[in-house]
């Protein structure tokens, strides 16, 4: 469970990683502007197209705090989706209006008089939202996911703690949780997201990757190894070593299961 503390450190890292990338962006932006207008043989005017678009880049960063609360409050969980999806539906709408009221009062203090929003009003606010929508949206994603980075790395440290201390790991399938010792496991392969695990009595599916069940296994004091990149086995538990001809090698597991050990990996193994 995160703590109200590191939830604040997470959002404030995902936020300095959204400003850096708002930055780029507007870069990205007036030069594009500018080059288009060159493109049409017309001087492009450098510090009209900056206030232009730094004004609104400016309103976007300083609604970041209201997106990163909102997302603190009602985060996009499956138990909550319906609740989230309308309360951050709603706060879009109250974030894309305090970003175009900042916009127009950022460009008319430096403009003045001169400066108009545009004669169709509900027309500009409508394109307007668009693309504060997509920002909204993909901020919460941000947040989302540094949330889900940050809880998967926590695991992955209790688990390696666990695997040293116990000598064993923790695996979660079909809703049960197992706990298997590491000189049980005689190889694993993975497949996408997932994970094939045999030991010596059973076969177990569950969610993860080979590198981090790599660190699990290294502190149960086992003896494995990765011979290929969807493989890791024990190395106790090769019954057989041959070469397939092409500088790999193939292994029989005591299970009987073969096993292909590739070019790359071939130095761990005596063969």
């Amino acid at each position: 469970m995160v703590t109200e503390g590191e939830n604040f450190i997470i959002q404030r890292k995902v936020t300095v990683y959204i400003l850096g990338f708002l930055f780029a962006f507007m870069v990205v932006d007036v030069l594009s502007i500018a080059t288009e207008k060159t493109r049409q043989n017309l001087t492009p005017d450098f510090l009209h197209i900056f206030v232009m678009e730094g004004t609104a880049i400016i309103a976007l960063a300083l609604s970041l705090p209201i997106i990163s609360y909102i997302n603190q409050r009602f985060p996009l969980d499956i138990v909550r989706i319906k609740t989230a999806l309308w309360i951050h539906t709603t706060s879009s709408i109250v974030v894309a209006a305090f970003v175009i009221i900042l916009m127009i009062a950022f460009r008319s203090l430096y403009f003045g008089d001169a400066y108009s929003f545009g004669s169709n009003w509900f027309q500009e606010v409508v394109y307007e939202y668009r693309k504060i929508l997509l920002f909204y949206a993909g901020s919460v994603v941000f947040y989302t996911l540094g949330l889900q980075l940050y809880n998967a790395q926590q695991e992955l440290i209790a688990a390696t703690q666990e695997a040293k201390e116990t000598q064993r790991i923790t695996l979660k399938t079909n809703g049960r949780t197992v706990f298997v010792y590491g000189r049980d496991i005689l190889w694993m392969k993975s497949g996408m997201n997932y994970l094939d695990i045999k030991t010596s009595s059973n076969q177990y599916l569950v969610r993860g990757t080979l590198k981090d069940m790599e660190t699990c296994l290294d502190e149960t004091g086992g003896n494995f190894a990765r011979v290929h990149r969807s493989y890791i086995v024990n190395l106790d538990e090769i019954q057989d070593i041959q070469s397939d001809g092409e500088g790999g090698l193939n292994l029989t597991m005591t299970d009987n299961q073969d096993i292909p050990c590739s070019r790359k990996y071939r130095s761990i193994l005596k063969a």
